[in-house]
C-alpha cells in the first residue's frame, strides 16, 4: 500500500511537472487557461500579453487605430453617449469593439490635444512657464520623493476601446503609469483624435497579482483624483466635475474632471520659441516702422495741444515753428531710416498703413467724420508718397548695411518729389 502511495504521489508529480513546464515553453497556455479568471478578476486586467509582447512595445496597438462595431451603433445598443470637446463618447471603455461589456468609466476629460497632455503629464510640459525641462521636488525627511510631482511615464497594458459618435471604435492613443508594473501603479489610457480639442482618460488604480498574473483594478476614483492633482490649482486651467452616469464600474461616482485649459495657455518651450519668432529683429523693424508713422500725426497733433495748455507765453507761430518740421521732415526721415533694412514692397506697404492709420486716429480724435474732397484726395497722395519713399530705401535683403541703403532708388525720388509736392499743396488745398 505504501509502496502504491509513493509510486502514485511520483506519477503525480511529474504530470505536475510537466504542465507547469508546458506552461512556461508555451505562454499561450497560461492566457487560455485564465481567459475565464481574468473577466472575474476584473475588465482592465492585463492579462500575460502584457508581460510579453507588449512589454517590450510589441503588443497591442495604440495609435488611433479603428474598427467595426460588434453590435451595431451608440443607437442600435441603446448606449448612451456623452459630450467631449466637438464630439460625443461612449463614457466607458471596453475590452472589445462592443457595447456589451464595460470595463472602467471615463473618468477625465480634457479640452486639449492628446499629445499636449501626454507632454504635460509626463514632465514634459507644454503649458509650463518656468524651465524648459521638469524640475522634480527634493527627497523629504523619509527620502522619498513627493508625489505630487512625480511625472507618468510610458507603459505597457492591453488595448481597450472607445465608441466615438463620428469614427466607430477607437483604441487609445497611448497608456501612462505611476509606479511600478509589477507593484502597485496608478495607470491611465488616453484617447482622443490627432489635432484635437479633447483628451478622454480612463484612470485606475491597480496592482499586480502573482496568483493570476494580471493587474487586478482596485479603484478609479483614487486614479482619477490623482490626474485631476496635475492640473488643480495650477495657473492657466479651470477644472470642474461633470456628471457622466458612468457610476457602475468599480467605485467609479459617475462625476467626470473636466479640465479646460485656458485661452492665453502659459507658454511653453514651443510657445517661446513662437514668441521669439515675432519678436525676431526682423520683426521688430516693421512694428517699429508702422508704428512710428502711426505714431507721428498723434505726436504733432498733442504736442500742439499741450504748448498750447501749458506755455501759454508761446505764440501760435512759435508752436508751428516747433511742431510742422516734426511732421514735414520726420515722416519721410522716419520712412527712409525703418524702412531701409526691410524688403522694398513690404517696407512700402508697412508705411503707408502706418501713415495711413496714423491720419486716421487723429482725425478720430478730433472727432471729425467726414473730410472735403480735396483734403481726402491730397491725403492719399501724401499716405503714397510716403510708401514709395519707405520702399525706395527698403531692399529684397533683409540684412542689408546701413550704408548700402542710402542709394538713391528710383522709388525714393520719386516719393521724395510726391513727398514735397504734396507738402506745397497742403497749403493750397
Amino acid at each position: 500500500m505504501r509502496r502504491v502511495t509513493t509510486v502514485g504521489l511520483v506519477v503525480l508529480a511529474l504530470v505536475g511537472s510537466a504542465v507547469v513546464g508546458s506552461a512556461v515553453v508555451n505562454p499561450a497556455v497560461v492566457t487560455s487557461a485564465l481567459a475565464v479568471e481574468q473577466r472575474s478578476v476584473g475588465a482592465d486586467a492585463v492579462g500575460p500579453s502584457a508581460v510579453g509582447a507588449d512589454a517590450v512595445g510589441l503588443g497591442a496597438a495604440r495609435a488611433d487605430e479603428t474598427g467595426p462595431t460588434a453590435n451595431g451603433t451608440a443607437d442600435d445598443a441603446g448606449a448612451t453617449l456623452v459630450s467631449v470637446g466637438d464630439t460625443r463618447i461612449w463614457p466607458y471603455v471596453a475590452p472589445g469593439r462592443t457595447f456589451d461589456r464595460r470595463a472602467s468609466s471615463i473618468n477625465v476629460v480634457v479640452r486639449d490635444d492628446p499629445r499636449r497632455v501626454e507632454r504635460y503629464l509626463t514632465g514634459r510640459r507644454e503649458w509650463n512657464h518656468s524651465d524648459d525641462e521638469w524640475v522634480g521636488d527634493p527627497p523629504d525627511e523619509t527620502g522619498v520623493v513627493g508625489d505630487e510631482r512625480v511625472p507618468w511615464r510610458d507603459a505597457p497594458g492591453a488595448a481597450r476601446y472607445v465608441y466615438v459618435a463620428d469614427r466607430g471604435w477607437v483604441t487609445e492613443r497611448y497608456q501612462l503609469h505611476r509606479g511600478e508594473y509589477f507593484g502597485a501603479r496608478h495607470h491611465l489610457r488616453a484617447y482622443g483624435p490627432r489635432d484635437g480639442n479633447w483628451t478622454a482618460v480612463q484612470a485606475h488604480a491597480e496592482h499586480w497579482d502573482w496568483f493570476t498574473i494580471t493587474h487586478t483594478v482596485d479603484s478609479v476614483e483614487v486614479a482619477q483624483r490623482r490626474v485631476e492633482s496635475a492640473f488643480l490649482g495650477k495657473p492657466g486651467f479651470t477644472v470642474r466635475r461633470v456628471y457622466h452616469a458612468n457610476d457602475d464600474t468599480y467605485d467609479a461616482d459617475g462625476w467626470s474632471t473636466v479640465v479646460a485649459v485656458a485661452l492665453a495657455p502659459l507658454l511653453g518651450r514651443k510657445s517661446r520659441r513662437y514668441l521669439a519668432r515675432l519678436t525676431d529683429r526682423r520683426n521688430r523693424r516693421r512694428v517699429a516702422l508702422t508704428g512710428t508713422l502711426a505714431a507721428l500725426p498723434l505726436v504733432v497733433r498733442f504736442g500742439g495741444v499741450l504748448c498750447e495748455r501749458h506755455l501759454p507765453w508761446l505764440s501760435p507761430d512759435a508752436v508751428v515753428a516747433l511742431w510742422y518740421p516734426v511732421l514735414v521732415a520726420g515722416v519721410p526721415l522716419a520712412a527712409v531710416a525703418l524702412g531701409r533694412r526691410l524688403p522694398e514692397m513690404e517696407a512700402g506697404a508697412l508705411a503707408s498703413l502706418g501713415f495711413g492709420a496714423g491720419l486716421v486716429l487723429d482725425y478720430a480724435s478730433l472727432g471729425v467724420a467726414v473730410l472735403p474732397i480735396p483734403v481726402a484726395a491730397h491725403r492719399a497722395v501724401v499716405v503714397v508718397a510716403v510708401g514709395l519713399i519707405a520702399a525706395g530705401a527698403g531692399s529684397d535683403d533683409s540684412e542689408i548695411t546701413a550704408s548700402s541703403g542710402d542709394k538713391w532708388t528710383p522709388a525714393l525720388r520719386a516719393g521724395a518729389v510726391l513727398w514735397v509736392v504734396a507738402v506745397v499743396a497742403g497749403h493750397l488745398v
